[in-house]
């Protein structure tokens, strides 16, 4: 009798060991927002459905304007960062010109009454390269070629989302009867002031710093 009673106590012990220890294992609720460290540039909701829509690469390009830039060393004597970050900037003011002679062509053919598809997917094909371009550099910008790499990411991130705006609706505007080719040179026209001024900025930066090594 005594031992169906000790046998009881400790089987009623061994249960609430038990759900003690599975109330231990429960994960806690947070009581509040967790603060998160701001990005440098931001996306907007729109903007990001637009990103979505319109990139073809496998990389996403909202992880590449929101990471923050010079985050990576690089030695003064590593020449080839240098280059292929510069080369970057000039590989897009190049596509820019390509995308300019292309629509050049397609208006020219349009006004002689001749067909105009073969050249917009020219122009989607060349409009591709200037995106790709954008997220080269954008990419090179993890480098910290300079104390300067923030503030030209973030001129290259106001070419980049403007490019997707341009990219999300120029074929509407090349749809329209009679096509809206005066409001597409606009978007063209500003891309390329985005891109040259940060070709400029690029260049003067690295001769400044190049007179400087060369003086030591």
């Amino acid at each position: 009798m005594g031992q169906s009673q000790s046998s009881r106590r400790t089987k009623a012990e061994q249960e609430q060991f038990k759900l003690q220890n599975t109330t231990q294992t429960l994960p806690l609720k947070a009581t509040g927002p967790v603060s998160k460290p701001a990005p440098k540039f931001k996306v907007s909701p729109p903007l990001k459905q637009m990103m979505k829509v319109s990139s073809c690469y496998p990389r996403d390009p909202y992880t590449n304007l929101q990471a923050p830039a010079g985050r990576l060393y690089v030695a003064p004597t590593d020449e080839y960062v240098f280059l292929k970050y510069s080369k970057a900037a000039s590989d897009i003011c190049d596509a820019l010109q390509k995308l300019v002679v292309t629509f050049n062509e397609m208006k020219a053919r349009y006004e002689d009454g001749k067909p105009i598809n073969n050249n917009m997917l020219v122009f989607r094909i060349d409009l591709e390269e200037v995106h790709r371009h954008y997220d080269t550099f954008l990419r090179e910008s993890a480098y910290k070629v300079d104390q300067l790499v923030q503030y030209r990411k973030d001129m290259g991130c106001k070419g980049f989302t403007d490019l997707l705006f341009f990219k999300f609706s120029y074929e509407k505007m090349l749809d329209a009867r009679p096509p809206q080719f005066d409001e597409v040179k606009e978007m063209i026209d500003k891309q390329i002031l985005y891109s040259t001024d940060l070709l400029d900025h690029v260049v003067k930066s690295f001769d400044r710093q190049n007179l400087h090594r060369y003086n030591k």
